[in-house]
């Protein structure tokens, strides 16, 4: 099912509304494959901060792969 942001403006210019919706599970997620949450918890941030470097190219249609 592809993640629909609650605007255009949710979509691309508020990361912090991102950590608010995604935060929580990024970080389960990395944590239960990673070797500690400091590690985790970087990744995270590394992600956030590509996703936001990278907002004008992404379209919606990504899914959570399930």
């Amino acid at each position: 099912m592809p993640i629909q942001p609650a605007s255009q403006s949710a979509r691309y210019d508020d990361p912090s509304l991102w950590v608010d919706r995604y935060g929580d599970v990024l970080l389960r997620f990395a944590n239960a494959r990673l070797s500690g949450r400091d590690q985790a918890e970087d990744i995270v941030q590394e992600t956030f901060l590509s996703a936001y470097r990278h907002r004008e190219k992404f379209d919606g249609k990504s899914g959570s792969g399930t």
